[in-house]
């Protein structure tokens, strides 16, 4: 079931994925309902990678403004160990000094990221 796919998730993976630093944190979804709420929060589309993010087949992120981490900010997108995409609200490309902590925390965690690549979305609209 998912609430269980999500639990081991997390309990197995959270470690892997999640780091801060002064400015920023990276959170892992515990729930699904940590999804839904970011997808509404963001208004985007977050709720279509629930089941697969379940599943263990991508993982969604959580980037956060440390002083504000209850806050959503930027969602992520990781697979096979590269940051596929990367957007804050409405699909909008995060700030450069976002996109700069995130190239610092794919270096740290030694995934792969394309900035233009991973905020194509955003160059579209």
């Amino acid at each position: 079931n998912l609430k269980q796919q999500f639990e081991n998730r997390a309990a197995i993976e959270a470690s892997r994925y999640e780091y801060f630093d002064r400015e920023y944190v990276v959170l892992f979804p515990k729930t699904s309902d940590d999804i839904h709420l970011e997808a509404l929060s963001l208004n985007n589309c977050l709720d279509g990678y629930i089941r697969r993010h379940g599943k263990g087949e991508t993982t969604i992120l959580f980037v956060r403004e440390m002083s504000r981490a209850d806050k959503s900010f930027v969602a992520i997108e990781v697979c096979d160990n590269k940051i596929l995409q990367a957007y804050s609200a409405c699909n909008q490309r995060p700030k450069p000094e976002v996109l700069d902590f995130l190239c610092r925390y794919s270096s740290i965690k030694e995934f792969k990221f394309d900035p233009e690549q991973a905020c194509v979305l955003a160059r579209e609209q």
